[in-house]
């Protein structure tokens, strides 16, 4: 994946590329519909507005749609693909369509413009770099979250299956991605933006490549090699516990629940980083990872429709991968434990059958841990997150935030335009300064979550008739989504604990044209702008 890097020009504007843009770049432009004003636009060399030579010469206007007009001497010989964004008045100071909605009409404008590059470039045999120069808008949103967008769907678009960039073999490419801002944006803000996509690509990789690549030990060493990276910004390896130490040691590390999923799969591993982004505070959030790299649904086997898609079960680690990426290329002032828990979910002659007890041993209070009674090996996602809640809990840490792929109940209950579902409690003075600021991050990004209160008595579901709890809820299989929650929260000592259910990031959208690949986008972009917010706001009231 090839770097961001931003250049100042000597009037202030800022450049951002990502790869090779020095060929010949093709221009991506964005056009209303009234062609009265012009957004991520293009200025000729002899001063024609981009507008004047769409009426000329033809290209998109209509929302949504792209347009070609390659090669007129009025633009320097250049390509030029317009895509159509609607009214010049819906992004108006007076416009009733909401800013987020705004915002992800310019991203799915610029993947749709990248995409029809990759295919020019692709029929005409030959490779150049993509442009887009961002102009003023008329106010609906700021110039911040314009060029933000800009800068995000330019970045995300550029990656596509194991690729770096849009377009497939050597000579028939887009080589590289530049974005200018026309002096519009704030540095620290195109930094942000552009550091957390390139972060989110590279939590996308991991959530793409296959399980035959992506496996146990792999994904574990993505974790080590990003913590030596980031060594001199603060990350450090902390814990990596292998099969044979989690297997040994379950109960006194409480790995219980880790060991009973990796008892049929050859690999297996626990991994603790800490992102020390600011070490004169001694406050600490956890963030939890499901890091099933393929998931069986082990001896309670799930049908074989839609089984090969399970090597995404490794979302959630992926999204805590690509968080503690951004947080440190940005330097966010903020402390992080991550805690990850790695294997498949295979069948075998040692796999953990149905009715398996568990002891994850004593909390931080010398106080048992639940016991647990395995009902089913399919809900296996919530006896991971349980280890590094367990773990977790033995240390010092505000909040705990986990992030998985966890139920198919989250893809019913909010459907495949939701990044997933935030279970959490309301009216806490620690969990709803997170919640609140991951609903307004995923309105600034597009990566959408719906809150959901647990409720007194909920947790009921869970409780064992022998003792205990167990991992899959019940009378009848409703509210599935709870279950997992409560699950995990039982192993958290009372630590104000956020639950984000991924699950409908495993569920591709079409029309998000900038996200080029098999599954949704992991919650990595939202995650980052959240726990910025958070810093900000603890720094302003200091």
């Amino acid at each position: 994946m090839s770097e961001l890097k931003i250049f100042k020009g000597n009037d202030g504007d800022l450049e951002v590329r990502c790869g090779d843009v020095d060929t010949q770049p093709i221009h991506i432009a964005g056009i209303f519909s009234d062609r009265e004003y012009i957004s991520a636009g293009l200025f000729s060399s002899q001063g024609l507005e981009l507008k004047e030579r769409v009426r000329l010469y033809g290209g998109a206007t209509t929302l949504g749609k792209t347009g070609v007009t390659e090669h007129h001497p009025l633009s320097e010989d250049r390509t030029v693909v317009t895509v159509g964004l609607g009214e010049s008045s819906d992004f108006g100071p007076n416009s009733k369509v909401p800013g987020h909605e705004l915002m992800e009409r310019i991203r799915r404008g610029v993947g749709s413009g990248i995409k029809d590059a990759a295919t020019l470039l692709k029929r005409s045999g030959r490779e150049a770099g993509v442009s887009i120069t961002c102009l003023g808008i008329p106010g609906k949103i700021s110039n911040d979250e314009y060029v933000g967008a800009t800068i995000d769907a330019a970045i995300r678009s550029g990656f596509v299956g194991n690729k770096a960039f849009v377009g497939m073999e050597p000579g028939k490419r887009i080589t590289g991605i530049r974005v200018l801002d026309c002096g519009l944006a704030s540095p620290e803000s195109i930094a942000t933006v552009g550091e957390a996509a390139v972060a989110e690509n590279k939590a996308r990789r991991l959530f793409e490549e296959p399980h035959n690549v992506v496996t146990p030990t792999y994904l574990m060493e993505s974790f080590l090699d990003m913590a030596i990276l980031h060594s001199g910004n603060g990350m450090k390896v902390k814990v990596n516990f292998g099969r044979t130490t989690i297997l040994a040691h379950a109960e006194e590390n409480a790995l219980a629940g880790l060991a009973s999923v990796a008892l049929a799969s050859p690999q297996a591993h626990f991994v603790h980083i800490s992102y020390n982004g600011n070490p004169g505070d001694s406050r600490r959030f956890a963030l939890l990872g499901k890091g099933i790299t393929f998931d069986s649904g082990g001896m309670s086997i799930k049908p074989s429709e839609g089984m090969d898609e399970m090597d995404g079960d490794m979302g959630g680690a992926a999204t805590v991968y690509g968080t503690l990426e951004g947080l440190a290329r940005i330097h966010v002032p903020i402390n992080i434990d991550a805690y990850v828990s790695i294997t498949e979910n295979n069948i075998g002659p040692e796999g953990s059958k149905p009715g398996r007890r568990l002891d994850y041993g004593k909390d931080h209070t010398e106080k048992p841990f639940p016991k647990v009674y395995v009902a089913n090996t399919d809900a296996e996602g919530r006896l991971v997150l349980s280890t590094a809640a367990a773990f977790a809990d033995r240390k010092d840490v505000e909040a705990m935030i986990s992030f998985s792929t966890l139920t198919g109940a989250m893809v019913l209950a909010t459907g495949a335009y939701y990044t997933g579902g935030i279970i959490a409690n309301a009216h806490d003075p620690v969990v709803d300064p997170i919640v609140k600021a991951f609903l307004e991050a995923g309105d600034r990004t597009y990566e959408l979550f719906q809150h959901f209160r647990p409720v007194p008595g909920q947790e009921d579901r869970i409780k064992d008739p022998r003792g205990g709890i167990r991992n899959l809820g019940g009378p009848g299989k409703w509210g599935g989504a709870f279950d997992g929650y409560h699950f995990v929260n039982a192993f958290t000592s009372g630590v104000p604990y956020v639950h984000v259910d991924m699950a409908p990031a495993l569920e591709a959208v079409s029309d998000q044209t900038y996200l080029n690949s098999r599954f949704g986008a992991p919650p990595v972009m939202a995650t980052i702008l959240a726990l910025s917010k958070l810093v900000k706001e603890r720094t302003d009231k200091i």
